[in-house]
This record gives structure tokens, C-alpha cells and sequence, in this order.
């Protein structure tokens, strides 16, 4: 019994006697700014949407720059 258990324990230790490579990280691209278009309000807009454009385009300027595609 005691040499099985000894067997066991042997080879449990033997699978982690290895060096693993850590796994590569995972690469992120933003590809947003290649699509997002500039957004304008027009006349018919309510007053909410409106400031949603507004916030829109604040946005898309901070993050993507003024230039648009």
C-alpha cells in the first residue's frame, strides 16, 4: 500500500517538473476611429438629442482626434 501511495505521489510531483511558457497576453486594436463619422444635429432635433450629438462629438474628438475619416 505504501509503495502504491508513494507511486501516486511521484507522479503527481513528475507532471509539474516542467517549465511552462506563461501564455502571451491578448492584443487588443482599436479599430473605432477608422469608422466613426462625424455626427451633426439637424433643426428638427429635439434639444436632448441635440446634446447628444454634442457629447458625441466631444467624444469622438478626445478619443480620435479632430480629423474625421
Amino acid at each position: 500500500m505504501r509503495i502504491l501511495i508513494l507511486l501516486t505521489l511521484i507522479a503527481a510531483l513528475a507532471g509539474c517538473a516542467h517549465d511552462c511558457p506563461a501564455p502571451a497576453a491578448p492584443r487588443i486594436i482599436d479599430t473605432s476611429c477608422s469608422w466613426l463619422s462625424p455626427m451633426t444635429a439637424s433643426s428638427a432635433d429635439t434639444p436632448e438629442t441635440k446634446r447628444e450629438v454634442i457629447a458625441y462629438e466631444a467624444a469622438r474628438q478626445k478619443n480620435c482626434g479632430g480629423t474625421p475619416k
